[in-house]
Parts: C-alpha cells; sequence; structure tokens
C-alpha cells in the first residue's frame, strides 16, 4: 500500500494540503463514501475501508456475477449486480457480518441489471434503485418493503442523483429526466448537447457534464479542456473530478477558484464531506482535500 503525500499551491488558498489515504492497486468499477468508510469494487471483489483507522473491514468475493453499483449506509452496505440481484451487507464492524439477499432476480422475474443504489430518505433508511433503464424501486431497510415503478427511459442509464423526493437521471441518449419516487411519473428536464458524463443536484440546481468537457448548471454553459468525470455540490461550490486528474471549484457564480493535479490517473468519483473532499481514481488511489471552512 502507498501513502503519498501531494502539497498543491494552487491558484487559490481555500485547499489545505492534499494526501493520498490509500493505493488500492485495482481498477475500481464503481465506489461510494459515506461517514468515514469507502466501498469500492473492483473486477473481482467489493471492498470497504475505514479511512479513520486505515483498515479493511470487508472483502466480498461474488464469483462470475458484475457488481455495477454501491452504496455505504450507517455500518452496512448494499451491493448492485449485473444479475439484478441486490445483496445488502449488515453490521460492518463486527467479526461476524449479515448477509441478506434483498432482490433476488428468480423470484422478481427482473432480470435488468442494477444500475445505480443510492441512500434515501432523511434517516438513511432507505435506497432507491434503477434496474435497467426500465424500472425505479425505492426499499425500505426497516420495514422491508418495497415499491416498483415502471418507467421505461429506452436508454442506458448513466448516472442518478436525488432531489427530495424525485430521482434525476441522465440516460445516454443524452436525456435528463425528473422521476417522482411515489408514482413513477417522469418528466424530460433536458437533452443535453452531448453524452452525459456526471450530474449532481442541490435544491433546486441541477448541474451536468458532458463528454466533450462541457459543464451546464442551470441552463449556464462552461467549457473545459477535460470531461468532467464525477460532479459534487455543495453550500453553492460546484466540485468536479476531471478525466485529466484534476479537481475543480468553482463558487456560486460559476467562476474557477481551484484548478489542481491531485491524482497519477482519471478520477473515477469525487465526493465532499464537512471541510473536504475526497476524490478516488480509475486506478485506486483515494486522495482527500481539505477544504476553508468559509468556502465549504
Amino acid at each position: 500500500m502507498r501513502f503519498v503525500l501531494v502539497i498543491l499551491l494552487g491558484i487559490a488558498s481555500c485547499f489545505a494540503a492534499c494526501k493520498e489515504l490509500a493505493g488500492f492497486g485495482k481498477e475500481v468499477l464503481v465506489a461510494d463514501f459515506w461517514d468515514g468508510k469507502i466501498a469500492y469494487a473492483d473486477i473481482d471483489s467489493l471492498h470497504v475501508r475505514d479511512l479513520d483507522s486505515g483498515k479493511d473491514i470487508l472483502e466480498f468475493k461474488f464469483g462470475n456475477d458484475k457488481i455495477t453499483a454501491v452504496a455505504v449506509i450507517q455500518n452496512s452496505v448494499i451491493a448492485g449486480f449485473e444479475s439484478g440481484s441486490l445483496v445488502y451487507l449488515e453490521n460492518l464492524s463486527r467479526l461476524a457480518k449479515t448477509q441478506t439477499l434483498l432482490l433476488d432476480p428468480v423470484k422478481t422475474r427482473m432480470s435488468e441489471p442494477v444500475s445505480s443504489v443510492l441512500r434515501y430518505g432523511e434517516k438513511g433508511d432507505k435506497i432507491v434503485l434503477t434496474l435497467g433503464s426500465k424500472k425505479v424501486a425505492t426499499y425500505d431497510l426497516i420495514n422491508k418493503i418495497y415499491k416498483i415503478h415502471d418507467i421505461n427511459l429506452g436508454s442506458k442509464v448513466i448516472s442518478t442523483a436525488l432531489a427530495g423526493e424525485n430521482l434525476i437521471v441522465s440516460c445516454f441518449d443524452r436525456r435528463i429526466y425528473k422521476i417522482n419516487l411515489n408514482n413513477g411519473e417522469k418528466t424530460l428536464l433536458v437533452r443535453a448537447p452531448q453524452i452525459v458524463s456526471a450530474l449532481a443536484v442541490d435544491g433546486d440546481k441541477v448541474a451536468f457534464s458532458t463528454i466533450d468537457g462541457r459543464l451546464v448548471i442551470n441552463e449556464k454553459e462552461l467549457k473545459f479542456e477535460s470531461e468532467i468525470a464525477s460532479l459534487n455540490l455543495k453550500n453553492g461550490l460546484i466540485i468536479a473530478g476531471c478525466a485529466n486528474s484534476n479537481l475543480k471549484v468553482l463558487d456560486a457564480n460559476s467562476n474557477l477558484k481551484y484548478d489542481e493535479k491531485i491524482t497519477h490517473e482519471s478520477i473515477k468519483k469525487v465526493f465532499v464531506y464537512d471541510g473536504g473532499a475526497l476524490a478516488i481514481s480509475w486506478g485506486g488511489e483515494v486522495v482527500s482535500c481539505d477544504l476553508n471552512d468559509k468556502q465549504i
């Protein structure tokens, strides 16, 4: 395992030092971060690491089925698979972990892959998932009740984000929809100028990026030299992880406040937490950057 300290002397003073917290050494297919835990899947395993201790608390081999989505929820992790299976792994801090099959494609007769999983609800005790491009489901982890709606988007789901009781979904055909999670009603919001590479929502603000380097925020369009692979919004800031390994931060007026290379490979996902940003590269680098409290 490599631990590398990266000091950034950027164009803005909103950052303190960035440092590499971990080097997983394998290509990251999907990842999620919440409450100090990072879950990621490589070609044959699901891993969960506690970043405070630096220790791996889970390694789950899943055989021939490919993992397609993951979400960390409290002391548990949800994994979605290409087969349509959904697995709930509880009690990550204990030696005896509990494994529950939430969705069994044999019983549900739904063979569409789990294309996304997100935490849902004020207490984080629910999840919302998409099954291929045809269905959206909410699952109550406490009462073990799920509700499924047909959405039939007609194109592969690229990314999803929650906006209250609505799910914002971008598709390969460049369309972005709003789906009401209570009744499954879908509304076309916009057709992007190119294929969407990332999506983020904060209140009534919807931001998305495209594979040709565009960033669109509430219909205002910016153009960058590199594709933005992951987006996050917080307190008016736009935090973007790019294919050229740069982390960008823009203010509420879309002014570029920070732009520095922080990983050796393209950034796969970027997350925000109180006081900082966490970036994960395709090659498994995990880099944490502290942000000025006045900025985030």
